[in-house]
């Protein structure tokens, strides 16, 4: 949030001194601000948005209301895709980042969004990058169904290969660990998603109708 008072501060080419000394803020409160150690009060950051007549929700993400609505809305399509996709539940999900279930009600429903530090969370649950769920893209063609198929394909595969009659799997002569092994299992389960993609298409009867 201070970040974005830097910029302002930059951007008008002004200091904080004169920030303060104009809007009756105490330099204190600026240092603070700036070192972490507390947040300005609302009264406090409404003076401040005030001057540089921006609003407080750009002053605290830099982001303005109408951008923050277009953001909460794709934000909220990618979390409900997520969800339906690893069949998981908006209580569960609650549980497991540690916060109320109307928490996640509001992100899902594109009232609010998370704070960054959940958004990696879910990341890690959803095995998904950051901008997977924070940037608007075209929604995964695999259904749930095709992600459950392909999961039990990939068990399958995966438990042959770890208990097969040729297992152990062997790498120039040392076993393969168990990080490589999830490494392996990554790939193979990208390449069975990509392959059900191509398939789908290929083999789609609606594909050349007019």
């Amino acid at each position: 949030m201070y970040e974005v008072f830097e910029q302002l501060l930059q951007k008008h080419g002004i200091t904080s001194y004169k920030v303060a000394k104009e809007t009756g803020v105490t330099q204190t409160a600026l240092s603070n601000w700036k070192s972490g150690r507390s947040t300005p009060t609302t009264k406090t950051l409404q003076k401040i948005a005030d001057y540089f007549g921006v609003t407080i929700d750009y002053l605290m993400n830099g982001i303005e209301e109408s951008e923050k609505q277009e953001f909460n809305a794709v934000f909220s399509k990618r979390l409900r895709y997520y969800l339906d996709k690893y069949q998981m539940t908006q209580v569960e999900l609650a549980k497991r980042l540690g916060v109320g279930t109307t928490s996640v009600y509001n992100w899902c429903n594109g009232i609010k969004t998370p704070r960054m530090d959940k958004v990696d969370i879910m990341c890690d649950l959803f095995h998904c990058n950051r901008s997977d769920l924070v940037e608007e893209k075209p929604l995964n063609t695999l259904t749930p169904k095709d992600e459950r198929d392909i999961a039990k394909d990939l068990d399958a595969l995966m438990d042959k290969i770890k208990t097969g009659e040729d297992s152990p799997l062997y790498f120039n002569g040392d076993e393969v660990d168990e990080e490589s092994m999830e490494l392996l299992r990554h790939a193979i389960g990208m390449s069975l998603r990509h392959l059900k993609i191509v398939n789908k298409e290929k083999y789609n009867p609606r594909k050349n109708k007019k």
